[in-house]
């Protein structure tokens, strides 16, 4: 276990905060818990889908940034960053418009939603 799995389904990935409200949180969503990173750690969601007739993937959430520290968020096609947007300490961030054109990928191809430590 790590910082990004030591809680899984009580505050990190898959979380039921009631009934029918459900998040899939990359990080933890308990204020004041801390952990220890170094620059480059990340965690990510990824599946194999397939694209044809596709032409673009968009990302939707809110990154809630920490105190210290920078993160980025980035749309991964085929083992690659296809967009990114960074957050900054203690901010928080609507995502709305990370998307990439997946006109010409070819299928099944590997999508991954990332969250990377950036250090700071």
């Amino acid at each position: 276990m790590d910082a990004f799995t030591a809680r899984l389904g009580v505050s990190e990935g898959r979380v039921e905060r009631a009934p029918g409200d459900v998040v899939f949180a990359l990080g933890d969503l308990t204020p004041g818990w801390t952990a220890d990173f170094a620059a480059g750690d990340y965690v990510e969601v990824a599946q194999t889908a397939d694209l044809t007739g596709v032409a673009v993937v968009r990302v939707t959430g809110t990154l809630r940034a920490p105190p210290a520290g920078r993160w980025r968020v980035s749309l991964r096609i085929g083992g690659f960053d296809a967009a990114a947007l960074n957050g900054w300490p203690g901010r928080t961030r609507a995502i709305s418009d990370l998307a990439a054109n997946v006109s010409g990928a070819s299928s099944p191809t590997e999508l991954a939603v990332r969250l990377s430590f950036l250090g700071g």
